[in-house]
């Protein structure tokens, strides 16, 4: 070959081996997670899938429907977590897309199918405690009407107040089906679309954030895997006692609720750092509690609410501009003007009808005392509230 020749050639071989030398693109893999089972009325779920890519990373996901009795509304399409709502009985198709930092793409489906509601009642079941360790906790459970066909239920750990400790043994763990949820169920026929849990604590139990700790969170844990619960709707709600119960379990484990739920809650804020953490979760809180009652002040509540504002940017207390009218009143953080507007009423929604942009409540009741236990757990609002937060 004459240097001429060469001198043509030798850029074309050069890119010849430049591509022979490049690595091709390993496709993502991607998974749109489990078959999931509803039971109406629930109609709403999450779904959540997985991604990853061996050789880069991922760029983009999208969640689309493909098939449906109707269509449903998908919030967050764009993430790995999509939460699914306006769901009605039957079968739906949903597809997770995924594209890598090359370029490829991968798809996967997952099925959720909506049963209709089915006839009877749910079921109520005493497992009593078997051995005196202090996590073994006695509890009673319901599970709702057609558990058995549905999936990922949400699933409400109820804890008890003061008067209802017990040892979990056959003739005291009954104590803690005599106030809310529970007493609802047995002694007027009330029925719930989720699971319901509620332990009983000791004679020393406190329901603090030592025993949330080294006891309680262990415990939601064991059954979250014993029982067909979502992960992404597991709430924890309490009344006195367990009310404070309720916000020491999130101050210690902000990350694992969806929402909390405290009905004149015993307990005070400690320091700013663990309300710090709860805000920074995002966790939903809605405190409830009665002006009157001398046994857990609402102020004590009200220091919780304080440090949440000051988590949250503000400079003013909750009871700032709180003027204890004759009237139930519910504390908003509003973060336009970095404080707490009071409106009238048990309620999640301003008188516009719309919810706060972050969902802390604090309502409290003008006249009402201790015994509120009623006014919250009959309230179809409150467990509107709480069952509509989800977890990311």
């Amino acid at each position: 070959m004459n240097p001429q020749s060469w001198k043509k050639l030798r850029p074309l071989l050069l890119v010849a081996l430049w591509a022979g030398s490049a690595v091709a693109n390993t496709p993502p893999v991607v998974s749109a997670g489990q078959v999931q089972n509803l039971v109406l009325p629930t109609s709403r779920t999450t779904l959540s899938g997985t991604a990853s890519d061996s050789d880069g990373t991922i760029v983009s996901s999208q969640w689309i429907q493909t098939l449906g009795p109707n269509t449903a509304t998908l919030t967050n399409a764009s993430s790995l977590t999509t939460t699914l709502s306006g769901l009605v009985q039957g079968a739906y198709i949903f597809q997770l897309t995924v594209t890598d930092d090359g370029g490829a793409r991968r798809s996967a489906r997952t099925y959720v199918r909506v049963h209709a509601a089915p006839p009877g009642r749910g079921t109520v079941t005493e497992v009593h405690k078997t051995s005196p360790s202090p996590g073994n906790y006695g509890y009673v459970v319901y599970l709702p009407a057609g558990y058995s066909v549905g999936t990922n239920w949400p699933v409400v750990f109820f804890l008890h107040g003061t008067e209802h400790k017990g040892d979990g043994g056959p003739e005291e763990l009954e104590r803690v089906r005599r106030e809310g949820p529970f007493r609802y169920i047995d002694q007027e026929g009330k029925d719930y679309p989720f699971v319901l849990i509620a332990p009983q604590t000791s004679l020393h139990g406190e329901w603090n954030q030592f025993e949330a700790q080294h006891y309680l969170g262990p415990f939601v844990s064991q059954l979250q895997a014993t029982y067909k619960v979502d992960p992404h709707r597991t709430y924890i709600a309490g009344l006195g006692l367990g009310g404070g119960g309720a916000i020491n379990f999130a101050a210690v484990f902000p990350n694992r609720l969806a929402a909390i739920l405290a009905a004149g809650p015993r307990s005070w804020a400690g320091a700013q750092s663990i309300s710090d953490g709860m805000m920074n979760a995002g966790l939903p809180v809605w405190a409830i509690h009665g002006k009157d009652d001398t046994a857990y002040r609402y102020e004590a509540t009200a220091s919780w609410f304080d440090q949440f504002g000051t988590a949250m940017g503000s400079t003013r207390g909750v009871l700032a501009d709180y003027t204890a009218p004759l009237e139930n009143q519910t504390a908003f953080f509003r973060p336009a003007t970095g404080g707490w507007q009071w409106v009238s009423g048990q309620t999640a929604v301003d008188p516009s009808g719309a919810a706060p942009s972050r969902p802390v409540l604090f309502t409290i009741r003008n006249p009402g005392d201790q015994a509120i236990g009623d006014i919250v757990f009959k309230d179809p609002n409150v467990w509107d509230w709480l069952l509509a937060q989800r977890k990311p």
